[in-house]
């Protein structure tokens, strides 16, 4: 009858790919995110990937940890992924793995593996879905606001050109 569940499904292997994950990173996504995994995870398969940045040996580095029913999968992409849209670091194809194996792949903001993990996903025709929390996708700082804290009136090559070298080279003039 309605609401009730068929014991002879398969629990689905659901990759839940973000850009941090507790308890190392704390936010609004990163907590939604682990909830989200632990009420997934009482019925199905499921593996975190986490993106988080690194800089130098950290860059590249993998963690693999089980808790709560699931499995996370940290994965450190160098800092400079974060500045350029769509760049596909070599140290995200451990995510783009965990995705041609999923059989669904859920998308929180992924700041810094780039567009690898959804090429992996694609080409192995594994659905998967984005959920879009802030700018991130148009803007590199997320928030559509200009360093001196005035709304941007919409992504260009000059303003965002002009906050890209704001934000990576904050003392120079």
């Amino acid at each position: 009858g309605a609401g009730r569940r068929d014991a002879t499904i398969r629990p689905v292997r659901v990759l839940l790919l973000v850009h941090g994950f507790p308890p190392d990173e704390v936010g609004g996504v990163e907590v939604y995110a682990e909830a989200l995994a632990r009420a997934l995870a009482a019925r199905h398969d499921v593996v975190v990937g986490v993106a988080h940045p690194a800089a130098g040996e950290a860059a590249g580095r993998v963690s693999d940890e089980r808790r709560d029913g699931y499995r996370v999968v940290r994965v450190g992409v160098p800092r400079a992924a974060d500045l350029v849209p769509g760049m596909r670091p070599a140290e995200a194809e451990p995510l783009a793995a965990l995705a041609a194996g999923a059989d669904v792949v859920l998308v929180l903001p992924l700041r810094g593996a780039g567009i690898a993990p959804l090429v992996a996903a694609r080409a192995e025709g594994v659905p998967y879905v984005v959920t879009v929390h802030d700018f991130a996708p148009i803007c590199h700082r997320n928030t559509l606001l200009l360093p001196d804290g005035t709304a941007c009136a919409g992504p260009s090559a000059e303003t965002c050109w002009r906050c890209l070298v704001h934000d990576a080279f904050p003392d120079v003039p």
